[in-house]
């Protein structure tokens, strides 16, 4: 009989713990709670996701305006590229161009002299005054403008550009000198560097 009770007893007690232990897992493992568990990770997941793609499309932004600057350069360099190659395939015709430099034209005074009256008598010809001399070397004066820099006289562009770029000259000065573009100018600088 004790056998019996204390079998039947064990029962009981195995029984409460089993129950116990079911109401817990059924209370951790419940609908709600697996739910609510599952939301706060895919919203955890969503968030990472968004300060990801974030990160990432910044970056492409970022690298989308550097690459359209460099082909906005490159596009600009392809056209004086352009330009360039048509000016030196169109031969040149000599009454286009400018002379090296334009000397100025120097007017010397007119000096009147007298007619002798009787060219028989040797008195009257010497009492005549004598004619002057005109040097044929023109002084320079005051109004006359002095060139600070010689005009290059050879026929290329390119080789203007590099020899005003010898005498000291920036691009905007040479553009001006040369009636072409400040890019134009640019180009032909970058493509032929200073050798130090």
């Amino acid at each position: 009989m004790t056998l019996i009770l204390l079998l039947v007893f064990n029962l009981v007690v195995w029984t409460v713990f089993y129950l116990l232990l079911k109401r817990r897992v059924d209370h951790q493992m419940g609908t709600d709670e697996l739910l609510k568990e599952v939301r706060e990770e895919v919203d955890a997941l969503v968030k990472e996701l968004n300060l990801t793609s974030e990160r990432n499309i910044g970056v492409l932004e970022e690298r989308l305006v550097r690459l359209e600057s460099l082909i906005r350069s490159a596009d600009q360099r392809l056209t004086l590229w352009a330009k360039e190659e048509e000016k030196r395939a169109q031969p040149l015709v000599y009454s286009k161009l400018k002379p090296a430099s334009e000397k100025p034209q120097i007017s010397h005074p007119r000096v009147d002299i007298p007619e002798p009256k009787d060219l028989s008598s040797g008195t009257e010809l010497a009492s005549l005054p004598k004619p002057a001399v005109l040097d044929p070397t023109p002084t320079p004066t005051a109004l006359e403008p002095k060139p600070a820099i010689v005009e290059p006289a050879p026929a290329s562009l390119r080789e203007r550009v590099l020899l005003f770029r010898a005498q000291g000259l920036s691009a905007t000065e040479i553009a001006q000198k040369t009636s072409v573009t400040q890019a134009e100018v640019e180009l032909i600088l970058s493509l032929y560097p200073l050798r130090s």
